[in-house]
């Protein structure tokens, strides 16, 4: 069921997009599950907001790109409700948070430093179970930069209440290619996700348990030790 409520979400937002729908790649954990190819994973939670990233490299392209999203039904804020201080990226259509993420950082003052990149190597795929195209980043860059905002905010708390930690795990669940898909990614965004890995499997107690936490099997230890394996093949 959460699966076909991100899909409709990410369908309801590519619609309201219009022809801007090519211009942006979805990310975030709505699209977790179109990395994942085992129909015998869970299904990812429903995701409290759409997050897609826009190749803006100037505040004047942004203040552009805001007149067009009001133009298409896109808010600033909710119903009486103030306008979020400090998430400047932040729009509402209709009940859905939709986030508009530019590339460059000194546009809103924050970015992911994957996004670019991921950018300029985004793919085209069918939205299932709709006549929709959309744009995703690659496996490795999508990767790449949920650990880079886990590592912003998840390290801080308890791994195990980490969103982003959770979508990680969910990924290396459920994709059957992720050693291929990985082996796609050019070295500098390959060695970026070695490197934090290989910090995971020190301190493998602790992720271990968290990673359990956020698969919904009753054989978990079974894929507990897979997603073991998948770690160390990534890193030798």
């Amino acid at each position: 069921m959460s699966n076909s409520l991100n899909i409709s979400m990410i369908k309801d937002i590519a619609m309201a997009l219009g022809e801007l729908k090519d211009e942006v790649v979805f990310v975030g954990g709505a699209v977790v599950s179109l990395y994942i190819d085992d129909v015998a994973a869970p299904t990812p939670n429903p995701s409290e907001d759409i997050d897609c990233v826009v190749e803006i490299a100037s505040y004047s392209e942004w203040q552009k790109l805001e007149k067009v999203l009001r133009e298409k039904n896109f808010k600033d804020m909710r119903p009486g409700e103030e306008a979020p201080k400090n998430i400047l990226c932040r729009k509402y259509y209709l009940k859905t948070i939709v986030d508009f993420m530019p590339i460059e950082k000194d546009i809103l003052g924050m970015t992911n430093s994957w996004f670019k990149e991921g950018f300029q190597n985004k793919k085209e795929i069918k939205l299932p179970g709709t006549d929709l195209n959309i744009y995703i980043f690659t496996l490795p860059y999508f990767l790449a930069s949920k650990i880079e905002a886990y590592n912003g905010r998840g390290l801080k708390g308890d791994p195990r209440e980490s969103q982003d930690l959770e979508d990680i795990s969910q990924m290396l669940d459920g994709c059957t290619k992720f050693e291929a898909e990985f082996n796609e990614g050019n070295e500098k965004v390959k060695l970026f996700i070695r490197d934090n890995f290989k910090k995971w499997l020190e301190e493998w107690d602790i992720y271990s348990e968290a990673i359990g936490g956020f698969l919904a099997y009753e054989s978990k230890e079974v894929r507990i030790d897979r997603i073991y394996n998948i770690l160390n093949k990534i890193i030798s």
